[in-house]
């Protein structure tokens, strides 16, 4: 042990378990640990209630506490586990800074910048300040994609910071893929259904569904109650109120199960820093149909299947194409997309990650 060395990860957003954040925390590190020359520590924030973090009246002081963990408690404890590294999965940075640990922090996506309206005042202001605080610091920044580069070029400006570029990965499901595409529906799997673009993938839908007889849409995701209904009495006034389902978290095994069957998924996003559930739909033969904006074009191999996220017709023609393509042009698109989604491995983020961190701590 005396001779690896030690990761301290900011592990907080851990608690999010269906969240693209804390699939990137334990993902990357569980590849990361196979590695005999590191020693990964992670540094867990408070332990809050769920009924407290939903409670509004108790949003603030969460805040306030999540504050003092990632820039406060988490260096302080990285520096008592003599960490050589330490690592801030998201854009925040430690105020405080020890000469002996090197910090790096990941930034996924500028979404609060360039949408700002998707986003609550505080958060904008909030996150603009901490992120232009990584970036101005002596912190080593990692981005998911060259989209995510360029914006960061574009927005932020920052003045002789190098940038890595560190692709996520997906995991490959035990098992053969199902090739059974017979229950004829669509999927979307979301958390934020306003940049997800729900509301027009339901619109799209409606349209598809004049066309096409016989197919429904499955939205999975840990969403808002109050978010499930105000779609639902989008889908009962576009008329496929009672073709639009609403499965809440789902678990790993039945994830995979609705990707592997599903006619494709949709994924109509207005902005992506990555878009991980392509991937994750790609590898399990899931045909995709998603926007053309920001990282995506990245990720998808054919952009026969991208759509305008603003184009409810286009995304609804590309539905229409989706659901008449013969057999064997379904079976060449699944292979394609399966070959190209596995490039994207876990494995190869881990070993990007780690010549960035021996980089520094050799530099």
């Amino acid at each position: 042990m005396k001779n690896k060395i030690r990761i301290a990860v900011n592990s907080r957003l851990l608690k999010q378990g269906n969240s693209g954040i804390a699939k990137y925390i334990s993902s990357l590190y569980n590849e990361m640990r196979l590695n005999e020359q590191f020693e990964i520590i992670f540094v867990p924030g408070v332990p809050v209630p769920r009924s407290l973090i939903l409670n509004s009246s108790f949003a603030s002081i969460n805040g306030l506490i999540s504050f003092l963990h990632d820039t406060f408690v988490f260096p302080i404890v990285a520096k008592i586990k003599r960490c050589k590294v330490a690592h801030s999965p998201s854009f925040v940075s430690p105020l405080i800074r020890f000469k002996s640990t090197k910090y790096f922090s990941t930034i996924h996506d500028l979404d609060f910048l360039i949408n700002p309206e998707n986003n609550p005042l505080l958060f904008r202001f909030y996150s603009n300040l901490m992120v232009r605080w990584t970036l101005w610091s002596d912190t080593t920044i990692i981005l998911d994609s060259l989209s995510t580069s360029r914006d960061v070029k574009t927005y932020l400006k920052p003045q002789n910071k190098k940038l890595y570029v560190v692709y996520l990965g997906a995991e490959v499901p035990s098992g053969k893929c199902l090739l059974d595409k017979s229950e004829r529906y669509f999927l979307s799997v979301c958390t934020h259904p306003v940049r997800k673009n729900i509301v027009a993938a339901i619109k799209a839908f409606a349209l598809f569904v004049k066309k096409e007889a016989s197919f429904s849409y499955i939205i999975v995701g840990n969403l808002d109650q109050q978010v499930i209904n105000e779609l639902k009495r989008l889908a009962e006034e576009f008329g496929v109120a009672n073709l639009v389902f609403f499965e809440g978290y789902v678990d790993e095994r039945r994830l995979n199960l609705l990707y592997s069957k599903a006619t494709a998924l949709i994924y109509p996003s207005l902005y992506e820093g990555f878009g991980l559930p392509i991937l994750e739909a790609m590898i399990r033969c899931c045909p995709v149909i998603a926007s053309n904006s920001s990282s995506i074009p990245e990720i998808v191999p054919n952009d026969r299947w991208l759509s305008s996220p603003t184009s409810i017709d286009d995304l609804s023609n590309k539905m229409v194409e989706m659901a008449n393509i013969s057999d064997s042009e379904r079976s060449e698109l699944i292979a394609e997309n399966l070959c190209w989604a596995k490039k994207f491995t876990w494995k190869h983020t881990s070993f990007e990650m780690t010549k960035i961190y021996m980089e520094i701590l050799n530099g």
